[in-house]
């Protein structure tokens, strides 16, 4: 039996064994699978980072991260996701090239309601557009005390969102395509975070402080 089972170990790649009752997987099978199901949860990794240049994204942010991709089933997850995440945070930085109605209705709740501390960079034509669209909603926001804009010529390749709670900091980047959110990447490790830091420094380096 032993010779049998070692004859059914060997072919290929050694990934599963004969026991005495059924096939199952060796040692290195187990990890093989492991490594798979990660292959497989960051698939849409490669997607929604196609359009972006080599350097957009230091790829030791992208270790570890949360894929979030709308489907027929849940269109507006990636939405959803969002909310939640500004919902729950205390502190909030982040930098956009476009922002859907749905986030400055619930940014305005919890700035001017809430007291959310939050400092935004936004180019010319998105604070044009805010200030003629939605002028009740952006004023509170740009008055507010715990908050500051900033303004660029400068264009976003992603919408980046740096976040701190009560319980942990985060960084969530958007990702669009046409115009239209094809996903998220959410991560929270530390190598995300000072990249996300880095990044949004220096896009504050070359915006004027909107002044209230």
């Amino acid at each position: 039996m032993d010779c049998l089972q070692r004859r059914h170990s060997a072919p290929g790649t050694g990934l599963i064994e004969l026991t005495r009752e059924e096939l199952q997987p060796t040692l290195f099978g187990i990890v093989a699978l492991r490594q798979y199901d990660e292959l497989a949860r960051i698939a849409d990794l490669g997607d929604l980072l196609s359009r972006l240049p080599r350097n957009a994204i230091d790829p030791s942010a992208l270790v570890g991260a949360e894929i979030v991709t709308p489907d027929n089933h849940a269109v507006d997850r990636h939405f959803t996701r969002v909310e939640t995440i500004l919902q729950e945070a205390t502190v909030v930085h982040g930098f956009s090239p476009a922002v859907s109605p749905r986030y400055i209705s619930i940014l305005h709740q919890r700035i001017v309601d809430d007291g959310l501390m939050a400092e935004l960079l936004l180019t010319e034509e998105i604070m044009t557009h805010l200030h003629q669209e939605y002028p009740t909603a952006f004023d509170g926001i740009r008055t507010a005390s715990d908050t500051s804009l900033w303004q660029t010529n400068t264009e976003f390749p992603f919408t980046l969102l740096l976040v701190a709670s009560s319980s942990a900091s985060e960084i969530c980047i958007e990702l669009d395509e046409e115009g239209h959110t094809s996903g998220l990447v959410i991560n929270d490790t530390a190598e995300s975070i000072r990249w996300a830091k880095a990044k949004f420094d220096h896009y504050k380096r070359r915006s004027d402080r909107v002044s209230t």
